[in-house]
């Protein structure tokens, strides 16, 4: 996480900059759920209401390691899901190796992150 933040602070001092990823990594993960094939219409009011909760809209603007973990995480299962949603065998592969990557960031954001290695290899 130090080394990210060391990134984005050279870029624009400051944390804005590592907030706002985290905020781009969590949410664009979460949007792309709408972009599967069959999405279960039943659940588009139980989304709706989790993505307008207080601790959504807030918690990513917290610079920690928690929400680098959460977000990398968020992000590395939902990639995993559009790679078991993909018709080419490239895409699919393309998108398990995104996924174990953003599994890998939060590995070493958090020290049980390395759970998230776990399930995901279970998962992919």
């Amino acid at each position: 996480m130090s080394f990210l933040l060391g990134i984005t602070d050279r870029l624009v001092p400051g944390l804005t900059l590592f907030v706002m990823a985290d905020a781009a990594i969590l949410y664009g993960a979460l949007l792309s759920l709408t972009r599967m094939r069959s999405p279960r219409w039943a659940a588009v009011p139980f989304a709706l209401a989790m993505v307008l909760t207080p601790q959504l809209l807030v918690y990513p603007a917290i610079a920690t390691k928690d929400v680098l973990f959460t977000a990398t995480a968020v992000a590395g299962f939902v990639s995993i899901a559009h790679a078991f949603a993909a018709d080419r065998w490239r895409t699919k592969v393309m998108l398990v190796v995104l996924g174990i990557g953003f599994a890998v960031v939060a590995a070493a954001a958090r020290q049980n992150g390395v759970l998230v290695l776990f399930c995901a290899a279970v998962a992919g």
